[in-house]
């Protein structure tokens, strides 16, 4: 069974779209494995500068420490199918990777993948539990 199931899928997408409300307070939802706050995955709406108040893409942060490479293709290697127009904004490996993702992406869908990001990236365990949060003044 995946770390996410649907009911916590669409109770996160929920999360993302009131994030996606409060753009202009510089928003981030943040999933951890409760009780391993190495374990995480960020998502940042990203504001766009040609359209303000609307989102331009969305930045998935998360931890890369024990990988290698591009993380696109560590997905596409482990069976994940990114959303279309998905790319790696930045990594260091060891440490971070980040991707952007388009912003007109449905929410369902990227909570998903940040959850399959959690298992396969991440190494969180199917059966962990998730603390999420929202926190506000993220700027880039």
């Amino acid at each position: 069974m995946p770390l996410l199931d649907p009911e916590e899928a669409s109770w996160l997408a929920g999360l993302i779209a009131q994030a996606v409300i409060d753009l202009k307070h510089g928003p981030c939802v943040i999933i951890e494995i409760e009780g391993d706050e190495k374990r995480w995955v960020q998502i940042l709406p990203r504001e766009s500068s040609v359209e303000p108040g609307t989102v331009e893409s969305f930045l998935l942060n998360f931890p890369y420490r024990e990988q290698m490479g591009d993380p696109l293709s560590l997905l596409v290697e482990n069976g994940l199918h990114p959303p279309p127009g998905t790319q790696t904004a930045e990594f260091e490996a060891g440490h971070f990777a980040a991707l952007r993702i388009r912003g007109d992406v449905p929410l369902l869908g990227l909570a998903h993948f940040s959850g399959d990001i959690l298992e396969t990236v991440v190494g969180a365990d199917p059966d962990s539990e998730l603390a999420v949060r929202a926190e506000y003044g993220y700027r880039t």
